[in-house]
């Protein structure tokens, strides 16, 4: 999907979203798909929630950090008739001598993006993990 023109990518993320109404794998499904992103070091800033994209921009800009990712999980399964009411956070979780990883928590239950490409439990995320933004009391 990441190297269509921008109208085939916003129809092939509408297709994908359609498929995962029925799917019986949502959540390891919407893991994988946002697995194929090609990404940079840097895209958005983790501090500054205001400045991020809303679902269609993200996807129109087509540029992608690891927090991006886990952006696009979120408004993938929140752009869902199935998972519209689903309550979806992005946590950071920073070690020393390592690249913050950014996760994607659907329900207080499923975490996405803690291993790239996978899907675990909240038991799973790190006890550092510090809550940057959710939907519920987020603008977008």
């Amino acid at each position: 999907m990441f190297d269509l023109r921008t109208e085939d990518r916003l129809k092939a993320w509408r297709e994908f979203r359609e498929l995962l109404e029925t799917s019986e794998t949502p959540f390891d499904d919407v893991a994988r798909f946002w697995a194929k992103t090609p990404y940079n070091s840097k895209v958005l800033d983790p501090y500054h929630t205001q400045s991020w994209p809303d679902p269609w921009k993200l996807v129109i800009n087509n540029h992608y950090d690891l927090l991006a990712i886990a952006l696009g999980m979120c408004y993938t399964l929140t752009l869902t008739a199935r998972f519209k009411e689903s309550k979806c956070e992005i946590y950071t979780s920073v070690h020393p001598e390592e690249d913050p990883r950014y996760m994607c928590v659907i329900d207080n239950k499923h975490v996405l993006n803690l291993h790239h490409g996978a899907v675990t439990t909240i038991e799973n995320m790190p006890p550092s993990a510090i809550l940057l933004w959710d939907n519920i009391n987020s603008q977008k």
